[in-house]
């Protein structure tokens, strides 16, 4: 089977198979083969280099592109779920729209990848690279992105519900309308991000760093923000909104103050 590149030019060809269907093409180079709509669903291709190739609309369920090269790749509306990007190089591509759900790309390099509107939900995100990614509008509920860089990255509008953000960095990030109903952030740094209009309701946010974020018009209800140095006059001081059950550090309970077995 012949593969062919941007320019129509033949740049592959693989013996012995009439379908890229559960094809080992494992550390091929393909770069800037034109896979427009192909299927390779079940397809080996780990450590392949498709450099610039287009993928758009492919179907990649369920394939392995553990440490592929993808850079400036595009795979604007494909269907990798459940692929296997662990590892990977997305540097630069554009994921637009993209059914990601359930897929590994944990320490991937996804520097300023597109993933706009694109669909993470259940991905593994962890330890990956995201500086100056575009999530905007992405649906990341459940997602797994302990100790993720997203420095820089633009997640407005974002659904992180349920996520997990321990550890992660999202110094400077555009999070202007970002959902994180029941995140988990704790150790988070939020340090100089855009939380405007934000929905923090639920979170865990204990040892989260919130330096010089703008928090205006955000909803802190219910809360918990244990070790953030936030207090009642902060919040309301830039509009923020917060309820009887979000617990403040100056409002914990002390040893004393907790009564005694039986009393």
């Amino acid at each position: 089977m012949e593969i062919k590149n941007i320019s129509g030019e033949v740049i592959k060809t693989v013996e012995g198979v009439s379908s890229l269907v559960g094809a080992d093409l494992s550390e091929l180079v393909l770069r800037k083969a034109n896979l427009l709509g192909a299927n390779l669903s079940g397809a080996d291709l780990q450590r392949a280099s498709l450099l610039g190739a287009n993928l758009s609309g492919s179907c990649l369920r369920n394939v392995d592109l553990a440490e592929a090269d993808l850079t400036r790749a595009d795979l604007g509306d494909a269907d990798l779920t459940r692929a296997n990007l662990y590892g990977a190089n997305l540097l630069g591509a554009d994921l637009h729209g993209s059914d990601l759900s359930g897929v590994d790309l944990g320490n991937a390099c996804l520097i300023v990848v597109n993933l706009r509107e694109a669909d993470l939900y259940r991905a593994n995100l962890s330890g990956a690279d995201l500086r100056n990614a575009d999530l905007a509008s992405a649906y990341l509920s459940c997602a797994n992105l302990y100790k993720a860089n997203l420095c820089g990255a633009n997640l407005r509008d974002a659904n992180f519900s349920k996520a997990d953000f321990t550890g992660a960095s999202l110094w400077n990030a555009d999070l202007h309308g970002a959902s994180f109903d029941g995140a988990c952030l704790l150790g988070t740094n939020f340090s100089g991000a855009d939380l405007v209009g934000a929905n923090l309701s639920g979170t865990n946010l204990t040892g989260a760093w919130l330096w010089d974020a703008n928090l205006t018009g955000a909803d802190f209800s219910g809360a918990d923000l244990f070790e953030t140095g936030l207090t009642k006059e902060i919040l309301k001081a830039q509009d923020v909104l917060f309820d009887e059950y979000t617990a403040f550090e100056d409002e914990r309970p002390t040893v004393s103050s907790v009564p005694e077995k039986g009393l």
